[in-house]
């Protein structure tokens, strides 16, 4: 008998336990230690190898976690949007877009029968027409025959109010861009 021999043999007398632990959850603790190291490993040696796709992948992740991190909410656009009609509150009619006020009023009709709402997707969201509020409960709003239906482009047209991207809603400044500019004055 060898040496090594002796010393399990020796070992496995006075720790029995210790043997146990080998096939048991220290094993396990082991061998997922080893899996990550070895991982760590693999994804050094391919940064090391590849530095330009690497780096254009570390581009991606970063500007997507910053974008998830400063995603807006519905309470955002529900003060962007009361912000909005405030500032066409503030200017008369004579100067007053009639474009953006008319867009800007049915908005907050919407908004007023609660009838926005927002999905989140994780680095933008979109801010959508519900057909229904939620205090409407007729047959119309239960019945699948004749609801609109989601694989057609043109629903999403007209469902889709506003995309909302790093803290900003897009539309919506599109829609506040001139406000103030009456382009009937011009014409």
């Amino acid at each position: 008998m060898t040496i090594l021999g002796r010393v399990r043999k020796i070992n496995y007398a006075l720790f029995p336990q210790f043997e146990s632990l080998k096939q048991g959850r220290l094993a396990k603790v082991f061998v997922l230690f080893h899996d990550y190291k070895q991982a760590f490993f693999d994804t050094y040696k391919y940064v090391r190898t590849k530095s330009i796709r690497s780096s254009c992948y570390l581009t991606v992740l970063g500007f997507s976690f910053y974008a998830y991190k400063n995603n807006p909410n519905f309470q955002s656009y529900r003060d962007t949007l009361l912000e909005a009609s405030n500032q066409h509150s503030c200017i008369s009619d004579l100067i007053r877009n009639k474009k953006s006020n008319a867009e800007i009023k049915r908005l907050m009709k919407l908004y007023s029968e609660e009838r926005l709402r927002i999905w989140n997707f994780g680095i933008f969201s979109l801010i959508m027409i519900n057909p229904y509020s939620e205090v409407f409960d007729a047959f119309e709003k239960h019945c699948s025959t004749i609801e609109n239906r989601w694989n057609r482009v043109d629903t999403w047209k007209k469902r889709i109010v506003d995309i909302g991207f790093i803290n900003r809603w897009i539309l919506m400044e599109k829609i506040m861009l001139d406000f103030d500019i009456n382009d009937d004055e011009f014409s």
